[in-house]
């Protein structure tokens, strides 16, 4: 639903005389923006009929939340080809906003052993694998600077805090979309009972109790 994803569907939708298809959350998020002809579900099998070359092509519809709570991806049976929208970039990073279902959506497309990655910004990418196994290690890294950062401040700190030392290596004009990435982890630490907010801070419990 984010804009530069469909700003210009009425446009193609009238040139071309096609109907929309959406995620029904994303139909929902944007019944004052467009008009939705079909709502497509996680795991549908589109059959877009043949290609110029005869060969018989179907999309597999994947939702992979994280990236937005309507995210979904698209796997081109004919080459194992995905159609990433934001869940990968080709330049730039990609900001999370549930980042339970945005590891649970690498983890899923981790197992269809993908090829080529056309991402919706940038340019396709043809180790498709190695790219998402990059993205996951990258998440998991920068959790554990999270979760070691509270060590410097008695295991209670502030976002704030936790920024300045888990994205130490990134520019400080940066940080203010730093610090709702760590917003992010946190709600997933949390998720884990592995946090707990207090106040304007976060504690990090000690799970041995």
């Amino acid at each position: 639903h984010h804009r530069d994803h469909w700003q210009g569907v009425s446009y193609l939708e009238q040139e071309l005389q096609i109907p929309v298809l959406a995620h029904e959350k994303t139909k929902e998020l944007l019944q004052d923006s467009i008009q939705v002809d079909k709502v497509l579900h996680d795991k549908e099998i589109l059959n877009l009929g043949f290609d110029a070359k005869q060969r018989e092509w179907k999309l597999e519809v994947i939702f992979t939340g994280g990236h937005s709570r309507d995210h979904i991806t698209f796997l081109d049976k004919r080459f194992n080809a995905l159609l990433a929208g934001d869940m990968v970039a080709g330049v730039g990073t990609v900001l999370v906003e549930d980042m339970g279902e945005y590891l649970e959506g690498l983890d899923l497309l981790l197992e269809k052993n993908i090829g080529v990655i056309l991402p919706g910004h940038g340019t396709m990418n043809y180790e498709g694998q190695k790219l998402l196994e990059q993205y996951k290690t990258h998440r998991l890294e920068r959790l554990k600077l999270i979760q070691d950062a509270f060590t410097k401040y008695g295991n209670k700190a502030s976002i704030s805090e936790l920024t300045e030392v888990a994205y130490s290596d990134v520019d400080k004009e940066y940080h203010e979309a730093a610090k709702r990435q760590v917003a992010t982890y946190l709600k997933y630490l949390e998720e884990k009972k592995e946090v707990k907010k207090e106040e304007d801070k976060f504690r990090k419990l000690n799970l041995r109790n």
